[in-house]
């Protein structure tokens, strides 16, 4: 029998213990289960605001995930963790996504399911988060890029998933976004064709009177 444990098997065994012990602060979900399959992190000096509120995103997800607390209570320790960062993190950003993709998560769940070559159950935990929040981007906060969404999704996927993680990942939403995206843009160009047309208004130069004295 192979001695070795795949990341997979490592968060369903966490899983697993956590259901069956007292959960007393989410944030110990994220130091004991989602900093083992972390890698070396960049300098935080070179992120943008968003790209480490969207880190922060991923673990906040994952705590709740694993522990089904209180999603305003999760925020609030994720916050809470970071207290000496958060000049550098966009909380405003954090929080509209991290409680937009909890409300949604059925949702996302519902349009990640026919992208997915296995049982939804079966997806990795860090990944299945990481296609969350890159699905919530791509259908619900359509002033984001699509390459931009992309982009961020993979170097996620690099910093917390497993070594090949960001390939699926991209590849996965990349194929959304084509579906997703389009139809925004169709809606977009629907209301657009139903706008009244407007005419320009001109304006009428009058000629200046003739002052001279024409007797």
């Amino acid at each position: 029998m192979d001695s070795k444990k795949t990341k997979k098997d490592f968060a369903d065994s966490s899983l697993d213990n956590n259901k069956n012990k007292d959960i007393k602060d989410s944030s110990d979900i994220i130091e004991k289960n989602l900093d083992l399959v972390k890698k070396k992190n960049k300098s935080n000096k070179f992120k943008s605001a968003r790209t480490l509120s969207r880190e922060l995103t991923l673990q906040a997800l994952y705590a709740w995930w694993q522990s089904g607390s209180d999603p305003q209570r999760i925020a609030g320790d994720m916050l809470e963790s970071k207290k000496d960062q958060l000049h550098q993190i966009d909380q405003s950003f954090f929080l509209g996504l991290f409680l937009g993709v909890v409300s949604d998560h059925k949702f996302l769940n519902e349009m990640l399911e026919p992208w997915i070559d296995r049982d939804i159950n079966q997806l990795d935990t860090v990944e299945h988060m990481i296609l969350f929040i890159g699905i919530y981007e791509l259908t619900k906060r359509i002033d984001v890029p699509t390459k931009v969404v992309l982009n961020e999704s993979i170097e996620l996927s690099k910093l917390f998933a497993g070594k090949d993680s960001y390939k699926y990942i991209n590849a996965t939403l990349d194929s959304i976004s084509k579906v997703a995206r389009k139809s925004i843009n169709v809606e977009k160009t629907d209301m657009h064709h139903r706008r009244p047309k407007t005419t320009k208004a001109t304006v009428t130069l009058k000629r200046k009177p003739n002052l001279k004295n024409n007797s």
